[in-house]
Protein backbone atom coordinates (compact mmCIF):
# COMPACT_ATOMS: atom_id res chain seq x y z
CA UNK A 1 0.00 0.00 0.00
CA UNK A 2 1.21 3.23 -0.66
CA UNK A 3 1.50 6.31 1.66
CA UNK A 4 -0.03 9.35 1.12
CA UNK A 5 3.12 11.15 -0.04
CA UNK A 6 4.34 9.06 -2.70
CA UNK A 7 0.81 8.79 -4.09
CA UNK A 8 1.56 12.66 -4.18
CA UNK A 9 4.37 12.85 -5.68
CA UNK A 10 4.00 10.03 -8.67
CA UNK A 11 0.18 11.14 -9.94
CA UNK A 12 1.63 15.03 -10.71
CA UNK A 13 -1.60 15.39 -12.90
CA UNK A 14 -3.85 14.88 -9.78
CA UNK A 15 -2.05 17.87 -7.56
CA UNK A 16 -3.90 20.46 -8.80
CA UNK A 17 -7.29 18.65 -8.16
CA UNK A 18 -6.24 17.55 -5.29
CA UNK A 19 -5.21 20.99 -4.31
CA UNK A 20 -8.01 22.77 -5.16
CA UNK A 21 -10.56 19.66 -3.67
CA UNK A 22 -8.26 20.35 -0.77
CA UNK A 23 -8.36 24.06 -0.74
CA UNK A 24 -12.68 23.76 -0.93
CA UNK A 25 -12.92 21.32 2.31
CA UNK A 26 -10.71 24.11 3.97
CA UNK A 27 -12.95 26.63 3.65
CA UNK A 28 -16.12 24.54 4.28
CA UNK A 29 -14.43 23.79 7.46
CA UNK A 30 -13.46 27.03 8.50
CA UNK A 31 -17.19 27.96 7.58
CA UNK A 32 -19.14 25.25 9.01
CA UNK A 33 -16.86 24.62 11.67
CA UNK A 34 -16.74 28.28 12.90
CA UNK A 35 -13.11 27.45 13.34
CA UNK A 36 -10.27 29.59 13.11
CA UNK A 37 -7.76 29.52 9.81
CA UNK A 38 -4.74 28.30 12.16
CA UNK A 39 -6.84 25.73 13.76
CA UNK A 40 -8.16 24.07 11.00
CA UNK A 41 -4.39 24.36 9.29
CA UNK A 42 -2.86 22.12 12.77
CA UNK A 43 -5.82 19.70 12.67
CA UNK A 44 -4.80 16.32 11.78
CA UNK A 45 -6.05 15.01 8.69
CA UNK A 46 -8.17 12.17 9.89
CA UNK A 47 -9.86 13.95 12.11
CA UNK A 48 -10.31 17.32 9.99
CA UNK A 49 -12.44 14.84 7.61
CA UNK A 50 -14.56 13.21 9.83
CA UNK A 51 -15.42 16.33 11.21
CA UNK A 52 -16.26 17.62 7.80
CA UNK A 53 -18.07 14.22 7.50
CA UNK A 54 -19.73 14.92 11.02
CA UNK A 55 -20.75 18.14 10.44
CA UNK A 56 -22.17 17.97 6.74
CA UNK A 57 -24.46 14.95 7.83
CA UNK A 58 -25.74 16.73 10.88
CA UNK A 59 -26.51 20.31 8.97
CA UNK A 60 -28.17 17.84 6.49
CA UNK A 61 -30.11 15.98 9.55
CA UNK A 62 -31.10 19.48 10.18
CA UNK A 63 -32.15 20.26 6.95
CA UNK A 64 -34.35 17.14 7.06
CA UNK A 65 -36.10 18.38 10.50
CA UNK A 66 -36.26 22.13 9.61
CA UNK A 67 -38.72 20.72 5.91
CA UNK A 68 -40.67 18.23 8.18
CA UNK A 69 -41.58 21.14 10.92
CA UNK A 70 -42.07 23.61 8.31
CA UNK A 71 -44.66 20.65 6.21
CA UNK A 72 -46.60 20.46 10.04
CA UNK A 73 -46.88 23.88 10.28
CA UNK A 74 -48.17 24.17 6.58
CA UNK A 75 -50.55 21.20 7.64
CA UNK A 76 -52.31 23.01 10.63
CA UNK A 77 -52.70 26.40 8.75
CA UNK A 78 -55.02 24.30 6.14
CA UNK A 79 -56.74 22.81 9.04
CA UNK A 80 -57.12 26.00 10.61
CA UNK A 81 -58.60 27.95 7.50
CA UNK A 82 -61.32 24.93 6.64
CA UNK A 83 -62.68 25.62 10.15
Amino acid sequence: MKTFFEWYTVHEDKIQDYRKALQLNIFSAIEMLKQQYDTVMLMPVKRFYDMLKWKAELEEERSKLMQEKALQFQAQQKQKSRR
